[in-house]
């Protein structure tokens, strides 16, 4: 897996076929949690994700390769 990792052979962030965010949005996503303009239900609302997925990406849980 690290060797896979370190050769970008991992199908992470927009290259993972079942991905439904962008890195753009995610980027969105955390700044409007950062600045706490929106709860994560408003937010997930506003992109029309489920609020799980909202946290997850807030605290790193996916998409943690992305600064």
């Amino acid at each position: 897996m690290i060797d896979a990792l370190d050769k970008q052979r991992l199908a992470m962030g927009e290259r993972n076929p079942n991905g439904i965010l962008s890195e753009p949005l995610v980027r969105a996503i955390r700044l409007l949690a950062s600045r706490a303009e929106m709860s994560y239900y408003a937010i997930a609302k506003a992109v029309c994700v489920p609020p799980r997925t909202v946290e997850m990406v807030v605290k790193r849980e996916t998409w943690k390769h992305l600064q």
